[in-house]
Parts: structure tokens; sequence; C-alpha cells
């Protein structure tokens, strides 16, 4: 009572004096469970960094064993189980935003489908090395700076960058890298930066062929539906004459063989068979008429597959990667109505063929005996990859047409191999 009394009477009398020891019993009592809290938030503190020191003291950790490799910073070891990577697909891998460099991952779909590793610009497959899959926001802006205007930055896109854009674009063709850069050099307002998919796909439909040199458009069949090249095989041009036209005619090959040189109409010639008769074209005047040597014959030079199902032969095919020799199957499907039952001739006259959307011409033809070039204003007469029974090869020949032959002459022809003809290129 006396002190409450005492505090009362110096409350009343001396009010402020009262607070301040009011306070300072406060402020002690406040001090002191800080004190407490800190001391235990220390502790905790402590066993904290006592415990990293203990995870990362040493910098090894083991999953599944008490000694991890002293080279490792974690070691797996298991007898029964795997260490399973994030898989993705393709559309998945090129969406990862900003990948960081060592980036790894499974790819699902990817070509090949395995490990990939992110090199600091491309994701690389770790099975192959050399298969990658790019970033696809990469690859539309690479495109978009190539297509300038003034043309400064020439295209360098790549098949491998094109299969690897995410959708897939339709209806590439592997032989024609250089016909698509040279589209992106030749169309700059066509594209944007970066460009889009549609820009990408619609370059792919429209980009012409090139190949040994020379530029050439697909055509596609109204009877089959099978896209052919619009020339000859070294042709230069669209035939616009179906008889007086020289830079239409294209070259002239010997069944089997590749571009070399030989094909060339004023090449030099040669009479001894080989297996690699360099650019000479090599004439046979006798039995067997070809120009691989006797002991070496081969009826797969050209097709390795079957008549209905051809399989192009790279190593000696000479028509663009994508395109090959055509079957005469596949040429009869085109020149024939009903090929299979009448066997009714799709083009009576020469003007027919030549309006027909391959634009036929006559292309003359090299003879086996000697070599000498017979029948350029006269003669269509193509080489297919069939081969025959008797060592010999199957042509197309679509009719003498200064005898006006017509629909009987729109056949094939079993002839020998040496004789030079030309080709004209169906795609794969």
């Amino acid at each position: 009572m006396f002190n409450f009394n005492s505090c009362e009477i110096i409350y009343v009398h001396e009010n402020l004096k009262c607070k301040n020891l009011f306070n300072v019993k406060l402020a002690s009592l406040t001090n002191y469970f800080k004190a407490i809290f800190m001391k235990r938030k220390i502790h905790k503190f402590m066993v904290l960094l006592c415990l990293i020191a203990t995870i990362f003291g040493n910098a090894q950790r083991g999953i599944g064993t008490a000694k991890p490799d002293k080279s490792a910073i974690l070691e797996l070891k298991s007898t029964n189980k795997g260490f399973l990577l994030p898989r993705l697909s393709k559309t998945q891998l090129s969406a990862i935003n900003e990948p960081a460099i060592g980036l790894m991952v499974y790819c699902l779909d990817c070509s090949p489908s395995g490990l990939y590793l992110f090199n600091g610009t491309k994701f690389k497959s770790i099975d192959l090395g050399t298969s990658e899959v790019f970033n696809v926001d990469a690859t539309l802006k690479q495109i978009g700076d190539e297509a300038d205007n003034p043309d400064v930055v020439k295209s360098v896109v790549t098949i491998a960058q094109l299969n690897d854009i995410v959708p897939a674009l339709t209806g590439i063709s592997v032989a024609n890298e250089e016909g698509y850069q040279l589209y992106i050099d030749a169309n700059p307002d066509l594209f944007s930066v970066p460009a889009t998919h549609a820009e990408v796909q619609s370059m792919v439909n429209l980009a012409d062929i090139v190949h040994n040199g020379l530029t050439y458009k697909v055509v596609t069949s109204p009877k089959t539906g099978k896209q052919w090249l619009d020339r000859n095989l070294g042709a230069t041009q669209v035939a616009t004459s179906v008889d007086n036209d020289a830079n239409a005619r294209g070259d002239l090959y010997q069944w089997g063989r590749n571009t070399d040189g030989h094909e060339k109409r004023n090449s030099l010639t040669t009479s001894t068979k080989s297996l690699n008769p360099g650019n000479k074209f090599v004439y046979t005047p006798s039995t067997p008429y070809d120009w691989r040597p006797n002991a070496n014959q081969d009826d797969a030079l050209w097709n390795s597959g079957t008549e209905a199902a051809p399989v192009r032969v790279d190593a000696n095919d000479p028509c663009p990667k994508g395109f090959r020799v055509p079957t005469v199957t596949e040429w009869r499907a085109e020149l024939f109505q009903d090929y299979g039952t009448n066997n009714t001739a799709y083009y009576t006259n020469a003007t027919d063929i030549f309006n027909g959307f391959l634009k036929l011409c006559t292309t003359g033809y090299r003879d086996r005996a000697v070599g000498a070039k017979y029948g350029a204003n006269s003669q269509m007469v193509y080489h297919t990859a069939t081969a025959d029974m008797f060592n010999g090869s199957y042509d197309i020949t679509i009719g003498d047409l200064i005898n006006a032959y017509s629909t009987s002459a729109v056949g094939k022809a079993n002839d020998r191999r040496s004789e030079g003809r030309a080709i004209r290129c169906i795609k794969e």
C-alpha cells in the first residue's frame, strides 16, 4: 500500500518521473526476452552453418555410396536403377528459354533421339556429335537477317537448320541447300526479321533446284501427281521448240554412270572398258555393249530396289539429291493413258508431247559403236533406271518425229548400256 500510494503520490505530484521509471523497467524486460531469442536464433544459425560445412566442406556427395570418387562432386551408385534426365520433345527442347551452357536433356523425337547438350549456341547430339538441333528462333532470325537489301549478308542457312524448324517444314529437298540460300538472297522483301514459319515454308515450296551450276524448277504431273525436273539433266533452259532447241536437249549419259564429264556431247571417247573411265565416253563395237568390264556388269547401278519400289543409288545417280533416274514404269505411267491394260498413248503427236507438262523435245542420242551423235532434231530418247535380264537396259523412245511415228512409237525399247541417252529426273 505504501509503495503504491507513494507511487501514486509521485504519479500525482511527479507524473513525468513515474512514467520514465515504468519505461525503464519495460525496456529492461523487452531486452531480456530479445537476448533470449537472439541466443536461440544464433544457436540455430550456427547449427545450419555446421550442416552446410559438413555437406560442402569436402565438395563431394554420394547417393548409394559412402565413398564418392574424389574427382566427382556427386556420385550416384546403383546396381538396379539409372539416372533419369528430363525427357523432352523437339518442340519442347526448342522452346527452352536461354538454355545454359552444358544443359543436358534427352530428346524423344530428334534425329537421332538421345542425349543432347547445349554448347552455347545450339543443342548437339552426344551420340553422333554432328547431328544438331538448332534453336528455332535463332534460325528464323538468321534467315531474316540474311534476306537483307542490299544483299550484304549472304545466306548460309543449312538443310539441317531447316529440318529442325518446328512445326516441321514440308517438301524440303536435301539437294537444294544452295537453291534455298539463293532464294533468300534474291527475295529480301519476302521475309520478316525474324522470318516467320509461313515465309520459310513458302520458300521451300517455290525455291529452284540448283545442281552442278544449273538451276531447275519442279513441275507436277497432272496425271500421276509425281514431281519432275522441268528440263533434261544438263539443259540450260526449258524447251521452246519440239525439234529445234539445242539448249533444251541436255547431256547424254551412258546407263548407270554418274556425272563425270563423259555425258557432254563433245566429250572424248575410248574403247577401253573400265569401272572408272573418268570423263571419257566408252564406246563398245562388240557385245556385250556395256561400258563396264564384262565381269563387272551390274543391274542395280541406278536402282537398288525394285521396279515397284525403286531406291536411288547415291554413288551413281546423276540427278540432284532427292531426285533419281525414273524407272520405265514411271515413264510409261506418264506417257500412256491406261498403262497396264490397253497401253493407249497419252500423247498422239509431237505437238501434244511438247505441250505436255514435261515440255519434251528431241534429244538425239550417242551411238555405242563409235560414240557418234545422231538424231538431235528427230529423236526423243531417254534412259530409265530399269535393267533387263540380258545385260541391257530399257530406254523410252518417244517416236521419230521426222518420220511422223505416233502411238506405236511411244514405248520402251531394250537398248545397249553403252549408248548415250538424255535423262529427266523424278522426285523420290
